[in-house]
């Protein structure tokens, strides 16, 4: 029987995982997910918070007075929140993205849409050479 492992991003357990250190365990599905993905981390951010204050302002008719100043103080702590509930990762890019660099595996100043158009290309030959 395969020794279960969980994914250090999406927290599923996985018999095998794709890359594994001391410090980190990913599964094949988040290095798929985090190599394709075209959002960067900044823009993951914006995303989360543009998500969580209109969410806010739908409940609250008066909250354009005060949504901003309370997710300077509370915004933190919902992320935290967020970042550790499995499932909520499981199904937003975003959240994967901001556990990512969480946990340091992506950089915030990377930009993702710079490469070539002839990048599939020269990755393989590459790979191949």
């Amino acid at each position: 029987m395969a020794h279960m492992v969980n994914c250090t991003i999406c927290l599923r357990t996985t018999p095998k995982p794709k890359f594994k250190t001391g410090r980190l365990t990913i599964c094949a599905r988040c290095v798929r997910l985090l190599n394709n993905t075209k959002i960067s981390p900044r823009e993951a951010g914006r995303r989360w918070l543009a998500e969580i204050r209109a969410g806010i302002i739908r409940r609250h008719f008066d909250a354009l007075s005060w949504v901003d100043r309370w997710l300077e103080k509370h915004g933190g702590g919902i992320l935290a929140t967020q970042l550790n509930d499995a499932y909520r990762v499981r199904i937003s890019t975003v959240l994967y993205v901001l556990r990512a660099l969480r946990r340091d595996l992506v950089c915030i100043y990377q930009h993702y849409l710079d490469y070539p158009s002839n990048w599939d290309y020269m990755r393989l030959r590459l790979k191949h050479w």
